[in-house]
């Protein structure tokens, strides 16, 4: 009976429950040169050449930000953002801002130890909408139509994005900001399927290159990535268990609840 009381207060009372977090990187490039690539930071695969430079314009207060364009560079281009050690879960929360037009203006991804692709987060903006690559039916699906892009380069409209990725997890939770705001909603704006599984995340990567559409950008501030070696992370839904296995990519919040339970 407790059991089930605990099961129906997690169902009424959507909540996260969050425990001590392992702090893996933080910055707005404050004390990053402009024109030169942030420190720490390193090209993701030899002989590509990604154009991502700290510039003088940031999301609020900043000054600075990352911004990323389109280079000449074909294939995985990116740069790269390593972890000290590999995490089981991590929790990314950063800034951004998106040139307008057609194609993909904005595109990252973690990547696995001694990967050469994106592992389970492959986030891009394309044609307009905020998207996550569904490793399963191999398409972008939609998280949120509701991004805006800015026609003014100099004032940027920006947004904010959390983003849930577990590595024993197949779906991955993601909080958005309304445009020109910085607060997150309480609940998640959509839980999408990953990209691939069962793989420990080692980095995060900014892409550039040929996978940007002509004359496209997109700015990066205020970057925060959490982990948490030990943590487990359980999904409890009204529908069933697996739900996301069951042919189903997205989930409406009002329905669900994440707990990060922690062991030691």
């Amino acid at each position: 009976m407790k059991s089930v009381l605990i099961l129906f207060a997690c169902l009424t009372f959507p909540v996260v429950l969050n425990a001590s977090e392992d702090l893996i990187y933080q910055s707005g490039f404050e004390s990053d040169r402009v024109g030169a690539v942030p420190a720490g930071w390193s090209v993701f695969l030899p002989k590509t050449s990604p154009n991502v430079k700290v510039v003088a314009q940031g999301a609020g207060e900043s000054n600075h930000a990352l911004k990323s364009v389109r280079s000449a560079s074909g294939g995985l281009t990116a740069i790269t953002r390593a972890f000290s050690q590999p995490q089981q879960r991590v929790l990314i929360e950063f800034s951004f801002a998106f040139s307008p037009g057609a194609g993909r203006s904005l595109n990252l991804w973690t990547f696995a130890p001694e990967g050469t692709d994106a592992s389970q987060l492959n986030l891009c903006i394309q044609n307009g909408k905020l998207q996550q690559y569904d490793g399963r039916t191999r398409s972008w699906r939609v998280i949120s139509k509701d991004v805006e892009p800015s026609t003014d380069p100099t004032d940027p409209i920006w947004h904010r994005l959390r983003i849930l990725v577990d590595a024993r997890q197949s779906g991955i939770d993601f909080w958005l900001a309304k445009p020109g705001e910085f607060k997150l909603p309480g609940s998640p704006t959509g839980t999408l399927h990953a990209y691939r599984s069962d793989l420990d995340l080692a980095g995060l990567a900014l892409v550039s290159g040929t996978r940007l559409a002509n004359d496209a950008w997109y700015l990066i501030d205020d970057l925060e990535i959490k982990g948490g070696l030990n943590s487990r992370v359980l999904a409890v839904s009204n529908h069933c268990q697996n739900r996301l296995l069951c042919g189903v990519g997205h989930l409406s919040p009002p329905i669900w609840i994440r707990f990060l339970l922690y062991r030691k």
